[in-house]
């Protein structure tokens, strides 16, 4: 019995090995299983019918699911149907720092096509350019004159010793971004944030790159928002938990801006074993990024870099400042 491949997206460790084959249905579970990135699957053959999704849930077509559905296993049931049940959010692996660097490292092999890294000059994405630096990525930046950003992107590059290509962004393009993304996002914040991811997509288009790597979730798994400062370390992992949930939430709309660019978004903070593997840590090494400044240590990331903080990516680049001045032109929010 097999099953032909309808659609597939993402899918970049055990999933990418069926697209030129057939396989069974037991052979699709276990790659489902096994597989570390995200993806939306949909295949059907013989009376069976197998569709769907895991981790970000950033492939999904469904417009409406809940929190709590976001993660996903698959369970065969009755009549041949496969179907999804819930995957527990806070499961996660006993893992130590050394083994959650090699794990990211690792991710490194796994990644083909030309490799973009959407970069702030901030911790995420100079661990990630880092990591993928044998695959010779190009590092974009974007921002208006003089934000922070390209100030620091410039300098962490150069630490880096890897190539990057500044994009000054004006208002006028800014508010084009709002205009193609206003419909998938409901406050400025959000609003700001994909209009980010549009314009950055864009660039890593016309500069011929495939993928796109992004930073998303870092935050949220090593408590990187200056607002986790005054939460007290017993309730820190509540805190970050609720919060994971919901950026997960959004990288299903940003994971479709840019996917309409004709780039693929690629999250390697959000891929299967190093985000349960993150869950695992005590609440200590997730005070302003403790965990990940470690990590950042052991696959020996230049300690100016580790050191480094600086603002989120909506706010270093002034993106955010701009679009909240046209929203009321571009968008009722």
């Amino acid at each position: 019995m097999s099953l032909k491949l309808k659609k597939l997206t993402g899918g970049l460790f055990e999933l990418k090995k069926l697209k030129s084959k057939s396989f069974s249905k037991e052979e699709l579970l276990a790659k489902l299983n096994e597989e570390e990135s995200q993806y939306y699957v949909l295949a059907e053959g013989e009376g069976i019918k197998v569709e769907s999704f895991d981790l970000t849930a950033a492939y999904v077509e469904s417009e409406v699911f809940k929190l709590s559905d976001v993660y996903s296993e698959t369970k065969v049931i009755e009549n041949n149907r496969i179907e999804l049940y819930n995957f527990r959010l806070n499961a996660s692996l006993s893992m130590g720092l050394e083994d959650l660097a090699s794990t990211l490292e690792g991710y490194s092999n796994k990644i083909e096509g030309k490799i973009a890294v959407s970069f702030s000059g901030g911790l995420d994405s100079s661990l990630l350019a880092w990591i993928f630096r044998e695959s010779s990525p190009l590092l974009i930046t974007i921002g208006l004159r003089d934000s922070e950003d390209i100030r620091a992107s410039k300098e962490s590059s150069k630490e880096l010793g890897l190539e990057h290509f500044v994009y000054e962004v004006s208002e006028k393009e800014i508010k084009q971004a709002v205009s193609s993304v206003c419909a998938a996002a409901s406050t400025p914040m959000d609003i700001s944030l994909a209009s980010g991811f549009y314009i950055v997509s864009k660039v890593a288009k016309e500069q011929g790159a495939e993928v796109l790597l992004i930073g998303q979730l870092a935050d949220e798994l090593y408590g990187g928002y200056k607002k986790y400062e005054s939460v007290p370390l017993d309730k820190l992992n509540g805190v970050l938990y609720e919060d994971l949930k919901k950026a997960i939430l959004a990288l299903r709309r940003d994971s479709k801006i840019v996917l309409s660019n004709g780039v693929l978004p690629v999250f390697p903070y959000g891929f299967k074993t190093f985000l349960l593997g993150s869950l695992s840590l005590p609440p200590h090494l997730k005070v302003q990024k403790a965990g990940l400044r470690k990590i950042g240590e052991i696959l020996g990331l230049p300690k100016k870099i580790i050191a480094s903080k600086k603002k989120a990516f909506q706010y270093g680049s002034k993106i955010d400042k701009a679009v909240r001045k046209i929203l009321s032109e571009s968008c009722k929010v």
